[in-house]
């Protein structure tokens, strides 16, 4: 016997899932003064997250720590490393910030994890790091560094794989400093506050490339005064280079906190954002942004509360802006400094002790995203009765209708990020088919089934 149904569907993906916050084991403490997360890594192939800044892990101080996937813990081994910066560079943990053990010498230095201690990496760089970076096999730095094998230097350091040397250009001025360093049209490019050439304290950029072992300002029409004048964060997406930072105006047209940058040209981002973008990290055709503001989108004012509310967090799509937290920081100085992204789950650090008042949720949360994927038919039709089991599956998933399908048609499967991972066409007179998925990992995923002007969906659930 055939069931008349009525499919009258239109829905997104991510909105079969929950996208609450969730806790990463029993948080961070940072109620303290300086206290703060200041940046997350993912290690992409174990799941391990790896944690820098000053925190507290129960009474604890730490500075450095990973937290193991499976186990859900806290490996705290690297100490108490208060750190501005880590990274890897060729299989090494390497960290930078200051280091306060009586086996370090004093004031910010630049160290490499032995397995079971800290030791100089190489001869390295006097003075603060805030950013590190990975490039083309070379390890760039950007502070306030301003010694280098005790000769002088102006903010950047680059590691070759044998020796540290620096880029003229830079400045010299403690105030002033470089806050990020990015590839892009096969050219490196720094931001900060900074001068672009010695002591010419007048002669001011906030963006520069590096030419040779100089460095040439690129775009001097970012407004604001002093202390309202600050790129922090530089990402590639959409193939241009998106600045984030403290300002308001450039080349005429008002948009707060963020632009991109073409290569010759400044763009629009959607009306911006109210407060600054301390981080952005594209993930699946998106760029996401993590910093301390409170309004996105269309009408914002900068420091002002127009436009969309939306607190530190959101994601750019190409076109427009989602918000992707409400939740307010619990008090004024509250903001989000780092974000990284691994299989479909977003993490961010920085200051805050507690969202929507879980004290659980402090210093670093997660929640479950996905890329905007709407999937949508409407069509009233006869179709037989579908079964698809075993749900839950660990191996072959057998999809099976009551009666025979006298139409061609396909079954697809998407994960919860809506990215189809499976489609196998389907000829005319089948009732039922089998799919093996021990190739996907576990996870829940949708399955679309079509045939002729009809659709169907139903999710399913993989365990390993």
């Amino acid at each position: 016997m055939k069931n008349v149904l009525t499919i009258l569907f239109s829905f997104v993906i991510g909105l079969l899932f929950s996208q609450d916050w969730e806790p990463v084991n029993q948080g961070l403490n940072v109620s303290a003064g300086f206290s703060t997360v200041e940046k997350i890594i993912i290690d992409q192939e174990s799941g391990d997250v790896f944690v820098g800044g000053a925190f507290r892990l129960d009474s604890t101080p730490i500075g450095l720590a990973r937290l193991d996937r499976i186990s859900n813990s806290w490996d705290t081994i690297y100490g108490h490393v208060p750190c501005e910066d880590f990274n890897f560079y060729n299989g090494d943990l390497v960290a930078a910030g200051f280091f306060t053990p009586a086996s370090f010498e004093e004031g910010a230095r630049f160290y490499k994890w032995e397995g079971d201690q800290w030791t100089h990496f190489v001869e390295g760089p006097t003075g603060i790091i805030f950013e590190s970076k990975v490039i083309d096999n070379k390890l760039y730095l950007a502070g306030g560094i301003y010694l280098i094998d005790e000769q002088p230097t102006h903010g950047l350091a680059i590691f070759d794989g044998v020796n540290f040397y620096s880029i003229d250009g830079g400045h010299s001025n403690s105030s002033h400093r470089f806050d990020d360093i990015e590839k892009f049209q096969d050219e490196i490019y720094v931001v900060g506050k900074y001068v672009k050439s010695g002591d010419e304290n007048d002669d001011w950029t906030n963006l520069a490339k590096i030419s040779g072992d100089s460095l040439v300002g690129v775009h001097e029409e970012f407004t604001g005064s002093f202390f309202q004048l600050w790129l922090y964060e530089l990402q590639v997406y959409q193939n241009e280079l998106f600045i984030g930072g403290v300002f308001n105006t450039s080349q005429g047209f008002t948009d707060n906190g963020i632009q991109s940058f073409d290569g010759v040209d400044m763009h629009e981002v959607g009306g911006g954002v109210n407060a600054p973008i301390l981080d952005m990290k594209v993930y699946e055709g998106e760029l996401y942004v993590a910093g301390k503001f409170g309004r996105i989108g269309e009408g914002v004012e900068w420091l002002e509360q127009s436009g969309e509310l939306c607190i530190g967090l959101a994601k750019w799509n190409g076109e427009s802006w989602t918000c992707l937290n409400t939740e307010p920081w619990p008090t004024t100085g509250g903001y989000f400094n780092t974000i990284d992204i691994y299989n479909d789950t977003l993490y961010v650090g920085g200051k805050f002790s507690s969202l929507g008042g879980d004290t659980l949720l402090s210093g670093i949360a997660r929640k479950r995203i996905y890329p905007d994927t709407t999937l949508t038919a409407i069509q009233e039709t006869t179709l037989p009765n579908l079964q698809i089991y075993p749900n839950p599956s660990s191996g072959t998933l057998t999809v099976r209708f009551g009666e025979t399908v006298n139409e061609q048609g396909s079954i697809a499967l998407y994960n919860t990020m809506g990215q189809q991972v499976m489609k196998v066409p389907i000829e005319a007179g089948w009732r039922e088919y089998q799919i093996e998925t021990t190739n996907l990992p576990p996870g829940m995923y949708v399955v679309d089934i079509q045939f002729g002007e009809a659709r169907m969906t139903e999710r399913i659930v993989l365990e390993r």
